[in-house]
């Protein structure tokens, strides 16, 4: 898991390690990487800031790691900043990865990253990509047939054939949606 130190990974590893996500008995070994100066705040668990260390060997990877927005910043600085992040983690993937393994991008913004880090993990199946996409403008209160017909638009989603399954979640005005 990238981005380790942060916020979001502090709810995840929880939901991770209580079972929630890959099963209650299965067994996990845990892989965490972050910025050397986060090093102090993972002091209970292995932590490494070496790409060849988090990445090998991984069936899943869960990418957080990006720049946050802050004050003053656009989403459309956004994508600048995480490029280099997360083509780094996508060759770290091509690199030191299994060529199943199943990347879900969380990094906001988390559908550019994903698209930058599959970018750089030629061997990984682009079906293996997954992103959670926050500040999408489908709202959930809208109708279910709204939102799929906006995922239909053919020119903002050329790629998408059909939709099997729409899962939207709202916390206040942050939406959330798993593609």
């Amino acid at each position: 898991m990238t981005g380790a130190a942060g916020q979001i990974a502090y709810s995840l590893l929880y939901n991770i390690g209580n079972g929630s996500v890959f099963g209650k008995d299965r067994p996990i070994i845990l892989v965490l990487l972050d910025s050397t100066p986060m090093m102090g705040v993972l002091d209970d668990v292995t932590t490494t800031d070496k790409e060849e260390v988090a990445f090998k060997d991984l069936d899943v990877a869960i990418l957080m790691g990006s720049m946050p927005r802050r004050e003053g910043t656009g989403r459309k600085d956004l994508p600048k900043a995480n490029v280099n992040i997360f083509k780094s983690q996508g060759a770290a993937l091509e690199k030191y990865s299994k060529k199943s393994v199943k990347v879900i991008v969380v990094g906001n913004p988390a559908n550019t990253n994903c698209l930058t880090a599959s970018k750089s993990a030629l061997s990984t199946p682009k079906e293996n990509f997954s992103c959670l996409v926050f500040g999408c403008r489908v709202h959930p209160c809208n109708h279910y047939n709204q939102n799929i017909e906006y995922f239909h638009h053919p020119r903002k989603f050329p790629h998408v054939l059909s939709i099997q399954f729409l899962l939207l979640f709202s916390n206040y005005c942050l939406f959330l949606n798993f593609m």
